[in-house]
């Protein structure tokens, strides 16, 4: 509950200025190193994969010249979703879907029971 004891004090317009710019500086900073993250793990994911002798045997389809770390991953994740993960399926469904708006919710639509109902 509300009290005096728990209110901070009203800040001046200069305060307010300040820890305004102040967050402003932290929130340019934190985008900058998500980029650089991003970056990275792009970089990465497009080398070559050192499994893509076996990926390519288990995946006929594949060539194993055209298997990087990111191709491997997303085999990974197929793998999880056939064995039942709901997560992969909620990756895989977020990720292959126009809209990007999957949540847990629309892995079953309306007019389909959803079976987790059913433990409840």
């Amino acid at each position: 509950m509300p009290n005096t004891k728990n209110l901070h004090p009203a800040l001046s317009p200069n305060e307010a200025r300040e820890l305004g710019r102040r967050g402003g500086i932290a929130s340019g900073a934190s985008r900058r190193r998500r980029r650089a993250f991003c970056k990275i793990l792009q970089e990465i994911g497009d080398l070559p994969t050192s499994k893509a002798a076996e990926l390519s045997e288990a995946f006929p389809g594949l060539d194993a010249k055209d298997i990087t770390n990111l191709t491997s991953l997303a085999l990974a994740l197929y793998k999880k979703a056939q064995e039942g993960d709901t997560k992969a399926i909620q990756a895989i469904l977020f990720y292959t879907s126009q809209d990007r708006t999957v949540d847990s919710m629309d892995l079953f639509p309306p007019e389909m029971n959803n079976p987790f109902n059913a433990m409840e």
